[in-house]
């Protein structure tokens, strides 16, 4: 067992499942047509930049990043003025519940259920402010049909 949560592993359960969500939604980014991640960015956990290295590697984006504002406890606001940037497509790998609320937020919905982890979530963003978003996929429990 780690010390602190700061150290914690993905399990062998939780590297395999975000394998295969990872794979999904790399797939339903080409069918959407939603255009390649250009960046990602993540918390400095280890379980965080392990799931990165995964992601990273399905996705190929042009860089990636640790971001110590996408650690638990991080500001709102600061995490909010992070995702401010000219890149087309964002992947932040982070911790429930800042991204659940960052998604409530930006999209005015604080219906959805709280993403789990690997769960993956989709947003455009115009602005980020309440209802700067629109929500275009979201998957909490990180299902993915056959489709």
């Amino acid at each position: 067992m780690a010390a602190s949560d700061a150290f914690r592993p993905i399990t062998p359960k939780g590297r395999e499942a975000l394998q295969v969500s990872g794979s999904h939604f790399v797939r339903w980014l080409e069918k959407a047509s939603i255009g390649s991640v250009t960046s990602l960015l993540y918390s400095p956990y280890l379980r965080t930049r392990e799931s990165a290295e995964i992601l990273r590697a399905l996705c190929h984006p042009a860089r990636a990043l640790v971001e110590k504002r996408l650690a638990p406890g991080s500001d709102f606001d600061d995490v909010a003025q992070l995702v401010v940037t000219e890149e087309r497509h964002l992947l932040l790998v982070s911790h429930h519940p800042l991204v659940s609320a960052l998604v409530a937020f930006w999209c005015d919905d604080t219906t959805l259920a709280p993403l789990s982890p690997g769960g993956f979530a989709t947003v455009g963003l115009l602005c980020p402010e309440r209802g700067g978003a629109e929500l275009m996929e979201y998957r909490p429990d990180a299902v993915w049909s056959a489709t």
